[in-house]
């Protein structure tokens, strides 16, 4: 019986390896997608607070779910001090998980305790500042969620010896039967919602109105049914909104783009210049500058060829800064093709074209393409 303790701390060890691995490949996953970690708000806040209420919102949410939300604000997480309670009684739980294991039983709870603790440690964080748009979020509970589950079934387990009678271990029996029916509903009833896009997000901008992704994704959804006065309306809610930089940058691109469908330059302009003020380094907002400085200086009618070819070397300036800013942008490279054919440079033009072709070899099936292709290559064999 005293020989064990090697054993544990063996066990242990092998854990807490298992555990550093899986936080090393969350994090190097979320850096790859192209996160970034900042210390914006106070020590103690970042280091200590925040992730001490993000653990308490996640076993809050393991003990009853609802309500649900794909977008999770701080305002949604119980505060310090409640916090501090719940997770006061979960360290409880796993003490006493530890107690009944070192008396030889209860392996199982502790098992599940140990579990649910380790696959909800890497997500915490999240409470890092630009990480993530929220700092938490329901789908880092999937992992989580089995261990729990395996804590309940060992909780479960060990009460039914302790029922003296039949009719107490049926009506146990009975009374989760109902617990997991009354679930599955509310389960089946979540998932009406995440049928579609619209659904979804309507949902979210309802539970998290003061915030832009919501609003921004409830916009895209509906631009994608074709409803473009919503989605008009959605983008620009999203601007009014809460958001970093990068957010709120995309939602200023967005309402550019439906002016632009609209034909509406000069709001289509403004929306698109808001983008790269709050973001200098977002491609797509010079992107959308330079199709419209493109635009008018393709516009029929009389026009005094130095006011063309200011706009033309405008649009190129917006594109170039498009690509430095996302040199895989292969649309701003056609564009600015295009941009380059248009002031007489037919070489580089095509050097352009061969670039998005070689980002993205799908652009060649594009049948504008082809005749731009063919339109530069007919210039360059007639010496034009």
């Amino acid at each position: 019986a005293e020989a064990a303790p090697t054993g544990h701390i063996f066990a242990m060890a092998a854990t807490a390896i298992g555990w550093l691995g899986a936080c090393w490949a969350w994090w190097s996953l979320r850096i790859a997608g192209g996160a970034t970690a900042s210390l914006e708000a106070s020590g103690a806040d970042v280091l200590l607070w925040n992730p001490l209420r993000a653990a308490a919102w996640y076993l809050q949410k393991l003990v009853v779910p609802w309500p649900q939300t794909n977008f999770a604000v701080w305002e949604m997480v119980p505060s310090a001090g409640v916090s501090a309670a719940l997770l006061a009684i979960a360290a409880g739980g796993v003490l006493a998980g530890w107690l009944a294991w070192r008396r030889g039983r209860g392996g199982a709870l502790l098992a599940g305790l140990c579990w649910t603790g380790l696959a909800i440690a890497p997500s915490l964080a999240t409470t890092l500042s630009g990480v993530a748009e929220t700092p938490v979020a329901e789908r880092y509970l999937y992992l989580p969620s089995a261990g729990f589950a395996i804590a309940v079934g060992a909780l479960l387990a060990g009460a039914l010896p302790g029922l003296r009678t039949a009719a107490a271990r049926r009506a146990l029996a009975v009374a989760f039967a109902v617990l997991c029916t009354g679930l599955l509903a509310l389960c089946l009833q979540r998932g009406l919602v995440w049928q579609n896009d619209g659904r979804l997000w309507r949902d979210a901008t309802a539970k998290a109105p003061g915030y832009a992704l919501p609003w921004i994704e409830l916009g895209k959804a509906q631009a994608a049914q074709g409803e473009a006065d919503e989605s008009l309306g959605s983008f620009e809610r999203a601007r009014g909104a809460k958001g970093s930089a990068p957010t709120l940058a995309v939602a200023s691109y967005n309402t550019g783009l439906i002016h632009a469908q609209r034909n509406e330059s000069f709001p289509a302009e403004r929306a698109f210049r808001d983008a790269v003020t709050l973001d200098p380094g977002y491609a797509r907002g010079y992107y959308g500058l330079g199709r419209i400085a493109l635009a008018r200086a393709m516009e029929p009618g009389p026009r005094p060829p130095e006011d063309r070819r200011s706009l033309l070397d405008q649009a190129a300036a917006d594109l170039k800064r498009a690509i430095d800013a996302s040199p895989g942008f292969a649309d701003a490279w056609l564009q600015l093709a295009r941009v380059l054919e248009a002031r007489g440079d037919t070489n580089a033009a095509l050097l352009a074209v061969g670039s998005a072709e070689r980002i993205d070899p799908r652009i060649l099936s594009r049948p504008e393409v082809i005749a731009l292709r063919r339109s530069l290559e007919m210039r360059a064999a007639g010496g034009g």
